[in-house]
């Protein structure tokens, strides 16, 4: 796959979840609405720890539900650098994402990992499965 520059379908599923979420928080015609629970409920942030759009996880027991696509999808988009941040595009978003994966500066952990913790950079763990 690497030798053809194709991405794994882990990789692809990944950068789709994330797409569909920026979608949703960038697009207010978009079909699908991310939930209040979800919605930060206070608007001070810590740019040493946070972005501009970190949503909330609320405190999941059963892992249907830790697994389901918001939680698994947020916890991803929680770590994700300012910059990705900044693109209102979600196509622009997506490519941004391919390159980074392409240069190495996300790299995904095989998803027997209990986290499957992608890495952006050397320190920032990434937590998608």
């Amino acid at each position: 796959l690497n030798t053809l520059g194709w991405q794994t379908l882990q990789q692809r599923r990944w950068i789709a979840r994330l797409g569909i979420l920026h979608r949703a928080y960038n697009d207010p015609e978009f079909a699908l609405k991310i939930p209040a629970i979800y919605l930060p409920q206070s608007t001070v942030t810590s740019p040493r720890t946070t972005h501009s759009c970190h949503l909330t996880l609320p405190h999941m027991d059963l892992d249907s539900y830790k697994y389901s696509f918001y939680p698994r999808t947020i916890r991803g988009w929680n770590v994700l650098p300012e910059q990705f941040m900044q693109i209102r595009e979600t196509h622009q978003f997506k490519d941004l994402l391919r390159n980074h994966l392409i240069s190495d500066k996300i790299q995904l952990t095989a998803p027997s990992d209990y986290s499957g913790l992608p890495h952006i950079g050397s320190s920032l763990p990434l937590i998608i499965y």
